[in-house]
């Protein structure tokens, strides 16, 4: 398994991809869709899913372009299903203001705690909230990894 990290938007979110095979998931999208579809491209990859750690703006701005252009779910604690459109809740409107505030579309899925498979990819999701209520961490057992958004913030 391999694990690329793009830092995007104006304060350098990371994004993850993991890969394994010709598959990829993608963590916590940002921003700059362009980048992560770039990557995606020049290593062949086909995403299966977006996976989101939480719901604050500067870990959902890529959402809709992503799951658009690649036809995937997105996966969400349902502890903050209503975030992705919601600015106020997503933080956005504090940082951009009303014109330039984050909204997208309602999460495909909701993320529950458990052992979880997507394609080759097999994971363990803990809810770990604290940074925000719905903060979850991945956890990629076989290979010593661990996608955590901004639980260790």
């Amino acid at each position: 398994m391999k694990i690329e990290t793009l830092a995007l938007g104006p304060i350098g979110t990371n994004c993850y991809i993991v890969s394994k095979e010709d598959k990829c998931l993608i963590f916590d999208p940002g921003a700059e869709a362009d980048k992560i579809e770039k990557f995606v491209t020049e290593q062949n990859l086909t995403p299966l899913a977006i996976l989101l750690t939480h719901a604050h703006f500067d870990h959902i701005g890529a959402v809709d372009a992503i799951r658009k252009k690649y036809q995937i779910d997105v996966y969400l604690h349902e502890a903050e299903s209503d975030w992705l459109e919601n600015p106020e809740l997503n933080r956005s409107i504090l940082f951009f203001g009303k014109q330039a505030a984050v909204h997208t579309e309602k999460p495909d899925k909701h993320i529950d705690v458990g052992t979880w498979e997507i394609g080759p990819f097999s994971f363990e999701v803990r809810h770990t909230p604290g940074h925000s209520p719905g903060s979850v961490s991945y956890i990629f057992h076989d290979d010593e990894i661990v996608v955590c958004g901004d639980t260790l913030f």
